[in-house]
């Protein structure tokens, strides 16, 4: 009985001298970068060992333990050997870990431990916090805001990534294009989609844009307002399964544009080389939106006209109104079909100045089919310059021929 008491004993002193001058393998400051890590990449992690009594820690080491997500590199030990580390000394360890892409956002443990030979090993755990990098769409421009009633136009969508993840599988799409009142009552929009209400896009990286192009048709029957077209756009993340979606909307005004046109009125008199006459010019609006301040202004090059700008002023929608003009047809001017030019300038409904052009067409006659046209007779310019060539050539003939006998 004494002989047993007596070996254990002797075996609590051998193991309190080995722990008396062995280390003490402490676990200090514990970092790690990016903070937060980030799903699907790389993380920086290292800790301080610190041998923190007056004797040295013989074959020491640190052993990293992990669970998903996160994991060492392929190849890459847990455990590293520090050897001897004396009295009062550190030593710095790091890791370059992974995150799994599929990580959810969380804490998740990183449990620390040291050994050494003879003494006695201690641990820590430390709580590393990982956020998936996450995408945002957005719809950040509409390239056309104007179209007229019955009008079919195409806008450019410009979607942009402004998250920090990979987006997929992007779905653009019109909501329904109608709505239901409290009551009960459908109510149609009077913007459509014209073709598939949904657009796709494979996959958008940050900060990448992407051009989604939208057909629309505005009804004839549209009130001139702004109308808003919803939209929702549906994306994965990177790893296809977190779907999210953006609501927005894109402005839509719905404008009455005028159209105005002209037509020429027959030459009176009707117009020869040299012969002055006058022209009447008819306008009208077949729009549906006024034209203000509307200035016409007629050019040619085969006359020379009077008055070749007119203030008009307004032309309402299905307006009419007209003007007189003078043209002194040019005496080389080519007999046939002539081009005046129409210059029209306005300022429509948006309080935009346009200018649109129209070609009117205007018969010139040679002097011998005026002269044969019923009523119609060369103007006294025509037969002063007659009388004049006449009396020219009589007056050389005579000197010629009679005062020469």
């Amino acid at each position: 009985m004494h002989k047993r008491a007596f070996s254990f004993a002797a075996i609590f002193i051998f193991l309190f001298i080995q722990t008396a001058f062995a280390g003490q393998l402490l676990i200090g400051s514990v970092n790690y970068n990016p903070i937060p890590a980030q799903a699907g990449e790389n993380l920086f992690f290292w800790a301080r060992i610190d041998n923190n009594i007056n004797a040295d820690a013989k074959d020491a080491m640190l052993k990293i333990s992990l669970s998903y997500p996160l994991s060492l590199e392929p190849g890459k030990s847990n455990t590293v050997e520090l050897g001897d580390l004396s009295a009062w000394q550190s030593s710095t360890v790091s890791f370059n870990l992974r995150v799994a892409p599929e990580a959810l956002d969380g804490n998740y443990d990183v449990v620390l431990s040291t050994s050494e030979s003879a003494g006695i090993g201690f641990s820590k755990t430390v709580n590393v916090k990982v956020l998936r990098r996450s995408p945002k769409i957005e719809l950040i421009e509409s390239t056309l805001s104007r179209a007229e009633p019955g009008q079919e136009i195409t806008t450019n969508l410009i979607l942009k990534n402004i998250g920090f993840g990979k987006a997929q599988n992007i779905i653009v799409k019109l909501e329904e294009d109608r709505t239901v009142t409290t009551t009960g009552i459908v109510v149609e929009r009077k913007v459509k989609p014209v073709g598939s209400a949904t657009r796709y896009v494979k996959e958008l990286s940050p900060g990448e844009t992407a051009v989604v192009p939208l057909t629309l048709g505005i009804d004839a029957d549209a009130a001139i307002q702004t109308y808003m077209v919803p939209l929702k756009i549906y994306y994965a993340d990177s790893t296809g399964k977190d779907i999210n979606f953006t609501s927005t909307s894109i402005g839509l005004t719905v404008i009455g544009a005028p159209k105005l046109d002209a037509v020429a009125g027959h030459l009176e008199p009707i117009a020869y080389p040299g012969a002055e006459s006058e022209i009447s010019i008819d306008l009208f609006n077949t729009g549906v939106g006024s034209a203000r301040f509307v200035v016409a202004e007629l050019q040619a090059e085969f006359a020379e006209i009077e008055s070749s700008k007119v203030f008009i002023g307004t032309l309402e929608a299905d307006g009419f109104d007209s003007f007189k003009t003078k043209l002194r047809i040019a005496g080389n001017a080519a007999p046939g079909t002539q081009p005046i030019t129409l210059k029209l300038t306005y300022v429509d409904e948006s309080n935009e100045t346009r200018v649109e052009a129209i070609t009117l067409n205007v018969r010139v006659y040679s002097i011998q089919e005026a002269q044969s046209i019923s009523g119609a007779q060369p103007s006294i310019w025509f037969y002063a310059t007659l009388l004049l060539a006449l009396f020219i050539a009589g007056k050389f003939a005579y000197r010629r021929f009679v005062k020469k006998k």
